[in-house]
């Protein structure tokens, strides 16, 4: 059941796996999210996220905010995180103690608040608020503590590089990045580790080292490869920049790769595009220079 989010492309039967329903149902929409498929994840996960397991539902509405934060929407997403925040409270799941991880609490429980609090910690850096962002990665990890799990750990480390990032420190986003990268390759998961090399292009971009040209040509040829369009146009939009000679070349992988994921995106998820400040709406309508700052909105995902 977990294989189609943290392997490689969805089998072609995903879109059928949320009549099963729970949990089969979260995994399907995170695989479908992957994809920028926003519509067809939005409509498994809201009667996820209306359910009466409080875990799958916090679940259900922090994915949502992923999917909302990858379209720019900050602010919306800050409020899924904060219902995804709420139901676990509401059931005495949140914070952990002993005894909330104790049998027979849900297996995936403190791996779904670790999600919560990065997803509020990433809705923090999109609104320029670092302190709280810094003090959520923080609390995700010590919530996590010395459990194993691969995937919390990935997703730590992009956020401590995000926060490093949005700071103006890449030199101290350079071990997370590069953390998070080494740790996702030791796993089966396409999308993972194509994210990881995304946040480790980017940072090693921004250091003007050269190779993080080449991580940004890696993402857009797994990313292409694997159907993951969400990562495709950010890297694009970058490689435009790093390879001048190629910029139309770029910007119009850029442009295609956007297009296509917002006609796949609810209705009103291309409303949240739109007034995004984030969203490099310039790729859209016309061959206008974009500003700085959209850029960087790919790496709250």
């Amino acid at each position: 059941m977990r294989r189609p989010p943290f392997a490689a492309r969805p089998p072609d039967n995903v879109f059928a796996e949320p009549a099963a329903g729970g949990w089969a149902a979260w995994y399907a929409a995170v695989a479908l999210g992957g994809q920028g498929h926003y519509a067809a994840a939005l409509t498994t996960l809201t009667p996820l996220g209306q359910g009466r397991d409080p875990v799958l539902a916090a679940a259900a509405w922090t994915a949502l905010a992923s999917h909302r934060r990858q379209l720019g929407a900050h602010t919306a997403a800050a409020g899924h995180d904060g219902e995804a925040l709420r139901r676990l409270a509401q059931a005495g799941l949140y914070p952990l103690t002993q005894d909330t991880i104790a049998p027979p609490a849900p297996e995936p429980l403190r791996s779904v608040v670790v999600d919560v609090l990065l997803g509020l910690a990433a809705d923090a850096i999109g609104r320029g608020r670092l302190t709280a962002a810094a003090r959520l990665h923080g609390e995700a990890v010590s919530t996590l503590g010395s459990d194993p799990d691969w995937r919390p750990r990935v997703r730590i480390g992009w956020v401590a590089a995000e926060i490093a990032l949005a700071k103006g420190d890449p030199h101290q986003a350079l071990p997370a990045s590069k953390h998070a990268c080494d740790l996702a390759h030791t796993s089966s998961s396409v999308r993972h580790q194509t994210k990881s090399g995304l946040v480790l292009g980017v940072t090693q971009h921004v250091l003007g080292l050269p190779t993080g040209v080449d991580f940004l040509r890696s993402v857009i040829k797994n990313g292409g490869q694997h159907g993951l369009l969400p990562l495709v146009w950010p890297s694009a939009l970058l490689l435009s920049e790093a390879e001048p000679d190629r910029v139309g070349y770029h910007r119009n992988g850029a442009r295609e790769a956007l297009t296509t994921v917002l006609g796949r995106t609810d209705a009103s998820g291309r409303r949240l595009a739109a007034r995004s400040a984030w969203l490099p709406s310039w790729l859209l309508r016309s061959s206008e220079p974009g500003d700085a700052a959209s850029r960087m909105n790919f790496l709250t995902d």
